[in-house]
Protein backbone atom coordinates (compact mmCIF):
# COMPACT_ATOMS: atom_id res chain seq x y z
CA UNK A 1 0.00 0.00 0.00
CA UNK A 2 0.78 3.52 -1.07
CA UNK A 3 2.22 4.74 2.57
CA UNK A 4 1.19 8.62 2.31
CA UNK A 5 -2.80 6.94 1.00
CA UNK A 6 -2.63 5.54 4.49
CA UNK A 7 -1.07 8.48 6.61
CA UNK A 8 -2.93 11.02 4.80
CA UNK A 9 -5.90 9.94 7.51
CA UNK A 10 -3.96 11.44 10.37
CA UNK A 11 -3.03 14.81 8.75
CA UNK A 12 -7.20 14.85 8.63
CA UNK A 13 -6.45 15.82 12.75
CA UNK A 14 -4.79 18.71 11.81
CA UNK A 15 -6.79 20.38 8.70
CA UNK A 16 -10.47 19.42 9.84
CA UNK A 17 -10.95 22.51 12.70
CA UNK A 18 -13.81 22.27 15.11
CA UNK A 19 -14.73 18.39 13.81
CA UNK A 20 -10.77 17.37 14.63
CA UNK A 21 -11.98 15.73 17.82
CA UNK A 22 -14.70 13.99 16.42
CA UNK A 23 -12.63 12.63 13.51
CA UNK A 24 -9.89 11.66 15.54
CA UNK A 25 -11.94 9.30 17.80
CA UNK A 26 -13.46 7.75 14.75
CA UNK A 27 -10.41 7.91 13.07
CA UNK A 28 -10.52 3.61 13.20
CA UNK A 29 -13.59 3.83 11.23
CA UNK A 30 -12.42 6.85 8.36
CA UNK A 31 -9.39 4.34 7.96
CA UNK A 32 -11.43 1.10 7.02
CA UNK A 33 -13.27 3.50 4.91
CA UNK A 34 -9.90 4.79 2.97
CA UNK A 35 -8.83 1.57 2.92
CA UNK A 36 -11.75 -0.01 1.29
CA UNK A 37 -11.50 2.42 -1.61
CA UNK A 38 -8.26 1.65 -2.33
CA UNK A 39 -7.62 -2.29 -1.27
CA UNK A 40 -10.50 -4.69 -0.84
CA UNK A 41 -9.35 -6.11 2.84
CA UNK A 42 -10.75 -9.90 3.20
CA UNK A 43 -12.41 -9.61 7.03
CA UNK A 44 -8.85 -11.71 8.34
CA UNK A 45 -6.82 -8.43 6.65
CA UNK A 46 -9.36 -6.35 8.22
CA UNK A 47 -8.50 -8.14 11.99
CA UNK A 48 -5.02 -7.59 11.77
CA UNK A 49 -5.52 -3.75 10.23
CA UNK A 50 -7.48 -3.33 13.44
CA UNK A 51 -4.95 -4.47 15.57
CA UNK A 52 -2.06 -2.65 13.76
CA UNK A 53 -4.23 0.65 13.95
CA UNK A 54 -5.06 0.32 17.19
CA UNK A 55 -1.15 0.56 18.04
CA UNK A 56 -0.91 3.66 15.90
CA UNK A 57 -3.46 5.35 17.43
CA UNK A 58 -2.36 4.81 20.75
CA UNK A 59 1.38 5.76 19.99
CA UNK A 60 0.31 9.00 18.33
CA UNK A 61 -2.37 10.05 21.17
CA UNK A 62 0.49 9.37 23.59
CA UNK A 63 3.57 10.31 22.49
CA UNK A 64 2.88 12.39 19.08
CA UNK A 65 0.02 14.99 20.08
CA UNK A 66 2.47 16.36 22.94
CA UNK A 67 4.82 16.99 20.51
CA UNK A 68 2.11 18.63 17.67
CA UNK A 69 0.66 20.86 21.00
CA UNK A 70 4.22 22.17 21.44
CA UNK A 71 4.81 23.34 18.17
CA UNK A 72 1.13 24.98 18.13
CA UNK A 73 1.98 26.84 21.11
CA UNK A 74 5.57 27.50 19.68
CA UNK A 75 3.78 29.06 16.49
CA UNK A 76 1.32 31.40 18.51
CA UNK A 77 3.56 32.95 20.40
CA UNK A 78 5.77 33.77 17.17
CA UNK A 79 2.86 35.39 15.77
CA UNK A 80 1.29 37.03 18.89
CA UNK A 81 5.14 38.64 19.53
CA UNK A 82 5.67 39.60 16.06
CA UNK A 83 8.74 37.29 16.26
CA UNK A 84 7.78 35.73 12.76
CA UNK A 85 10.93 35.91 10.06
CA UNK A 86 12.52 33.41 7.40
CA UNK A 87 14.65 31.82 10.29
CA UNK A 88 11.58 31.22 12.39
CA UNK A 89 9.21 29.69 9.41
CA UNK A 90 12.09 27.54 8.44
CA UNK A 91 12.06 26.09 12.42
CA UNK A 92 8.53 25.33 11.55
CA UNK A 93 8.74 23.88 8.54
CA UNK A 94 11.50 21.35 9.99
CA UNK A 95 9.30 20.89 12.97
CA UNK A 96 6.56 19.90 10.09
CA UNK A 97 9.37 17.19 8.94
CA UNK A 98 10.22 15.92 12.09
CA UNK A 99 6.72 15.09 12.81
CA UNK A 100 6.23 12.98 9.24
CA UNK A 101 9.27 11.75 9.37
CA UNK A 102 8.46 10.28 12.76
CA UNK A 103 5.04 8.84 11.71
CA UNK A 104 6.58 6.92 8.70
CA UNK A 105 9.29 5.96 11.00
CA UNK A 106 6.54 4.03 13.02
CA UNK A 107 4.28 3.23 10.08
CA UNK A 108 6.22 1.83 7.85
CA UNK A 109 7.51 -0.94 9.11
CA UNK A 110 4.22 -2.30 9.92
CA UNK A 111 2.85 -1.83 6.62
CA UNK A 112 5.94 -3.92 5.15
CA UNK A 113 4.87 -6.75 7.36
CA UNK A 114 1.08 -6.52 5.97
CA UNK A 115 2.08 -6.32 2.68
CA UNK A 116 2.73 -9.95 1.84
CA UNK A 117 -0.79 -10.51 2.91
CA UNK A 118 -2.59 -9.21 -0.33
CA UNK A 119 -2.85 -10.85 -3.05
CA UNK A 120 -2.75 -10.76 -6.78
CA UNK A 121 -6.00 -9.12 -7.23
CA UNK A 122 -5.45 -6.89 -4.57
CA UNK A 123 -3.09 -5.41 -5.66
CA UNK A 124 -4.38 -5.31 -9.16
CA UNK A 125 -7.01 -3.87 -7.76
CA UNK A 126 -5.09 -1.09 -5.69
CA UNK A 127 -3.29 0.27 -9.31
CA UNK A 128 -6.41 0.12 -10.94
CA UNK A 129 -7.57 2.86 -8.25
CA UNK A 130 -4.50 4.90 -8.30
CA UNK A 131 -4.38 4.73 -12.21
CA UNK A 132 -7.68 6.34 -12.52
CA UNK A 133 -6.90 8.94 -9.83
CA UNK A 134 -3.86 9.75 -11.61
CA UNK A 135 -5.83 10.25 -14.87
CA UNK A 136 -8.89 12.18 -13.09
CA UNK A 137 -5.90 14.95 -11.62
CA UNK A 138 -4.04 14.74 -15.05
CA UNK A 139 -7.84 15.81 -16.60
CA UNK A 140 -8.10 18.02 -14.03
CA UNK A 141 -4.47 20.05 -14.59
CA UNK A 142 -5.58 19.93 -18.48
CA UNK A 143 -8.66 21.38 -17.81
CA UNK A 144 -6.87 24.39 -16.04
CA UNK A 145 -4.31 24.47 -18.70
CA UNK A 146 -6.99 24.58 -21.33
CA UNK A 147 -8.78 27.73 -19.43
CA UNK A 148 -7.39 31.30 -20.78
CA UNK A 149 -4.14 32.44 -18.78
CA UNK A 150 -6.61 35.67 -17.55
CA UNK A 151 -9.08 33.16 -16.26
CA UNK A 152 -6.15 31.14 -14.50
CA UNK A 153 -4.79 33.90 -12.93
CA UNK A 154 -8.34 34.82 -11.57
CA UNK A 155 -8.97 30.90 -10.22
CA UNK A 156 -5.53 31.41 -8.70
CA UNK A 157 -5.90 34.88 -6.71
CA UNK A 158 -9.20 33.94 -5.39
CA UNK A 159 -8.21 30.91 -3.69
CA UNK A 160 -5.31 32.88 -2.52
CA UNK A 161 -7.55 35.39 -1.28
CA UNK A 162 -9.72 32.79 0.10
CA UNK A 163 -6.90 30.63 2.11
CA UNK A 164 -6.08 34.30 3.99
CA UNK A 165 -9.30 35.25 4.36
CA UNK A 166 -9.78 31.48 6.41
CA UNK A 167 -6.83 32.27 8.60
CA UNK A 168 -7.13 36.13 9.11
CA UNK A 169 -10.77 37.59 8.38
CA UNK A 170 -11.63 39.96 6.13
CA UNK A 171 -8.37 41.04 4.11
CA UNK A 172 -7.18 44.91 3.67
CA UNK A 173 -6.49 45.98 -0.19
CA UNK A 174 -3.00 45.34 0.49
CA UNK A 175 -3.38 41.99 1.88
CA UNK A 176 -5.61 41.46 -1.06
CA UNK A 177 -2.62 42.43 -3.86
CA UNK A 178 -0.42 40.28 -2.05
CA UNK A 179 -2.53 37.46 -3.45
CA UNK A 180 -1.98 38.53 -6.47
CA UNK A 181 1.82 38.73 -5.41
CA UNK A 182 1.64 35.01 -4.58
CA UNK A 183 0.11 34.06 -7.88
CA UNK A 184 2.71 36.17 -9.82
CA UNK A 185 5.73 34.40 -8.17
CA UNK A 186 4.55 30.74 -7.26
CA UNK A 187 5.00 28.36 -9.87
CA UNK A 188 2.45 25.65 -10.72
CA UNK A 189 3.91 22.59 -10.09
CA UNK A 190 0.59 20.45 -10.02
CA UNK A 191 1.61 18.64 -13.65
CA UNK A 192 4.93 17.96 -12.18
CA UNK A 193 3.64 16.46 -9.08
CA UNK A 194 1.45 13.75 -10.97
CA UNK A 195 4.58 12.86 -13.14
CA UNK A 196 6.05 12.20 -9.73
CA UNK A 197 3.31 9.84 -8.36
CA UNK A 198 3.40 7.89 -11.93
CA UNK A 199 6.60 7.17 -11.56
CA UNK A 200 6.49 6.49 -7.74
CA UNK A 201 3.94 4.28 -8.18
CA UNK A 202 5.22 2.39 -10.98
CA UNK A 203 8.06 1.33 -9.07
CA UNK A 204 6.11 -0.12 -5.87
CA UNK A 205 3.51 -1.99 -8.75
CA UNK A 206 6.97 -3.49 -10.22
CA UNK A 207 8.21 -4.64 -6.88
CA UNK A 208 4.39 -6.17 -6.04
CA UNK A 209 4.55 -7.96 -9.29
CA UNK A 210 7.39 -10.04 -8.20
CA UNK A 211 6.88 -13.31 -7.07
CA UNK A 212 8.51 -13.24 -4.45
CA UNK A 213 7.67 -11.93 -0.64
CA UNK A 214 10.84 -12.64 0.76
CA UNK A 215 13.57 -10.46 3.03
CA UNK A 216 14.54 -8.68 -0.44
CA UNK A 217 10.81 -7.52 -1.32
CA UNK A 218 10.57 -5.91 2.52
CA UNK A 219 13.78 -4.49 1.87
CA UNK A 220 12.98 -2.50 -0.86
CA UNK A 221 9.57 -1.79 -0.41
CA UNK A 222 10.56 -0.45 3.03
CA UNK A 223 13.26 2.01 0.99
CA UNK A 224 10.51 2.86 -0.87
CA UNK A 225 7.51 3.98 1.12
CA UNK A 226 10.48 5.97 3.74
CA UNK A 227 11.99 7.41 0.82
CA UNK A 228 9.62 8.32 -2.05
CA UNK A 229 11.09 11.54 -2.62
CA UNK A 230 14.00 10.03 -4.55
CA UNK A 231 11.57 9.60 -7.18
CA UNK A 232 11.01 13.65 -7.64
CA UNK A 233 12.44 14.74 -10.56
CA UNK A 234 15.38 17.42 -10.28
CA UNK A 235 12.79 19.86 -11.84
CA UNK A 236 10.37 19.44 -8.94
CA UNK A 237 13.28 19.83 -6.32
CA UNK A 238 13.89 22.91 -7.79
CA UNK A 239 10.64 24.35 -7.95
CA UNK A 240 9.44 23.32 -4.86
CA UNK A 241 12.79 25.02 -3.38
CA UNK A 242 12.15 28.38 -5.13
CA UNK A 243 8.07 28.30 -4.30
CA UNK A 244 9.35 28.19 -0.77
CA UNK A 245 11.37 30.23 -0.70
CA UNK A 246 8.86 32.99 -1.86
CA UNK A 247 6.20 31.78 0.22
CA UNK A 248 8.39 32.57 3.70
CA UNK A 249 8.91 35.92 2.03
CA UNK A 250 5.45 36.45 1.01
CA UNK A 251 4.09 35.50 4.14
CA UNK A 252 6.18 37.54 6.29
CA UNK A 253 4.99 40.37 4.08
CA UNK A 254 1.38 39.26 5.10
CA UNK A 255 2.35 39.29 8.52
CA UNK A 256 3.27 42.48 8.45
CA UNK A 257 0.13 44.33 7.15
CA UNK A 258 -2.13 42.42 9.67
CA UNK A 259 -4.11 44.44 12.26
CA UNK A 260 -4.76 43.67 15.53
CA UNK A 261 -7.99 41.99 15.16
CA UNK A 262 -6.31 39.62 12.59
CA UNK A 263 -3.70 38.33 15.00
CA UNK A 264 -5.90 37.53 16.81
CA UNK A 265 -8.23 35.53 14.78
CA UNK A 266 -4.91 33.99 13.52
CA UNK A 267 -4.17 33.23 16.77
CA UNK A 268 -7.54 31.52 17.44
CA UNK A 269 -7.77 29.95 14.81
CA UNK A 270 -4.19 27.78 15.84
CA UNK A 271 -5.39 27.61 19.57
CA UNK A 272 -8.55 25.29 18.52
CA UNK A 273 -5.98 22.73 16.69
CA UNK A 274 -4.53 23.02 20.44
CA UNK A 275 -7.42 22.80 22.57
CA UNK A 276 -8.31 19.73 21.00
CA UNK A 277 -4.92 18.29 20.81
CA UNK A 278 -5.04 18.91 24.75
CA UNK A 279 -8.35 17.31 25.02
CA UNK A 280 -7.14 14.19 22.89
CA UNK A 281 -4.28 13.75 25.32
CA UNK A 282 -5.85 13.69 28.19
CA UNK A 283 -8.72 11.16 26.75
Amino acid sequence: MKVKNFLIIFLVIIVSGCSSRFVYKNLDWLAHWYIDDYILLTAEQKAVVDTKLTTWLEWHQQEELPKYLISLNNLTTDINSQQLSVEKLTVHEEAIRQHWARMKSKVVPDIVELAPLLDKQQISYLFEKLDKRNVEEGEEIDANLALSPKQQQVDAIEKYKKSFTRWLGELTPEQETLAITMHNKLQDNDALWLEYRIRYQAELKKLFEKPERDEGFSESLFQLLIEPEVFRSNKLNQVNAENSAHFKNILLEINATTTQQQRQKLSQEIKKFAQDAEALIQN
